[in-house]
């Protein structure tokens, strides 16, 4: 079955050069078996969990929980005992808030209402700081045989400062800056057995000559129509051939049309739409990088197609 890439995309507008945002699908870490278009529902279920935070397991477990349900194409089903294909075991060994007050004598500066001068004085500058840390392994084990078939570690910690002079500082909410590490550590953890969106971005370079039609392809791609975008690029080459076009220009539209054809699925043609825009511009950048971008793509796209999102 012919590959293609699961890609929607929107496009936004930066004052220094346009750019078009492409949304794509990323393949889970591990193939779950039954993650397959002909195959079963893949299921996972939560199994043993430890820790000295109950309370925050289940919350954790919420989070992760909660990302499941949403995986696209609800291509995973979650299994409420631990029998699914595979389960999840994690241990959730520090997860604490503490903060810190410190103080430093420095000179201020003052207006005087009586003397209409400003005076200097003697002042505390007091800091107050705020650390959340958290600490959790999971391993995903087969459902048959317990075997671990992968599994992540997250050990981060993350902190925020309130100041103010002569006074104390307003107080930090230690249970937000937990809560945004837990949710950090659910959506990289649920990550090894759940597809999930990410979104690239792609300069949008000018056409010269022929940005009539490589606006046309711009319009296009916003309204998800790669067919239409890449028949107004071909369009602009046939002209560019013809009218002996700049370097400059050719390039630009041998890279929209390379980005057209990526994020649509024709890898192949991608690669050769690139290479042409390397004969005009052999010191791109962006271009040199695209290559490699095209390669992880199509890998993408066949690691998505074990896992039962390939578009049909």
């Amino acid at each position: 079955m012919k590959l293609k890439a699961l890609f929607l995309f929107s496009i936004f507008f930066t004052f220094a050069c346009q750019s078009v945002q492409f949304k794509v699908i990323r393949p889970a870490k591990i193939n779950v078996v039954g993650m397959t278009a002909e195959g079963k529902d893949a299921t996972v279920s939560i199994g043993k969990w430890q820790g000295h935070s109950p309370h925050a397991i289940d919350s954790l477990i919420a989070k992760i929980t909660q990302i499941i349900l949403n995986a696209p194409k609800n291509i995973i089903k979650l299994e409420s005992q631990s029998n699914g294909v595979v389960v999840l075991e994690g241990d959730l060994s520090l997860f604490k808030y503490e903060d810190k007050l410190s103080s430093q004598v420095q000179q201020c500066s003052r207006y005087n209402d009586k003397t209409k001068k400003s005076e200097t004085y003697q002042c505390t500058m007091y800091t107050l700081t705020g650390t959340a840390k958290i600490k959790v392994s999971m391993k995903v084990l087969d459902g048959a045989n317990g075997q671990v078939l992968g599994g992540d570690m997250i050990n981060e910690s993350t902190s925020l400062q309130t100041m103010a002079y002569d006074t104390q500082p307003e107080i930090i909410d230690g249970n937000r800056l937990l809560d945004q590490l837990e949710s950090m550590a659910a959506d990289r953890l649920a990550k090894l057995v759940v597809p999930y969106r990410d979104v690239v971005s792609r300069e949008w370079l000018s056409c010269g000559s022929v940005s009539k039609f490589c606006d046309q392809a711009f319009n296009a791609l916003q309204a998800e129509n790669f067919s239409s975008a890449k028949e107004f690029l071909f369009q602009a080459i046939k002209i560019l051939e013809s009218k002996q076009g700049s370097d400059s220009d050719f390039a630009a539209t041998w890279w929209a049309l390379a980005l057209a054809q990526e994020f649509s699925g024709e890898f192949s043609n991608a690669k050769a739409s690139l290479e042409e825009a390397l004969k005009y511009d052999a010191e791109k950048d962006i271009f040199i990088q695209e290559l490699a971008s095209i390669r992880r793509e199509e890998e993408n796209a066949k690691k998505l197609a074990k896992q039962g999102l390939s578009d049909e």
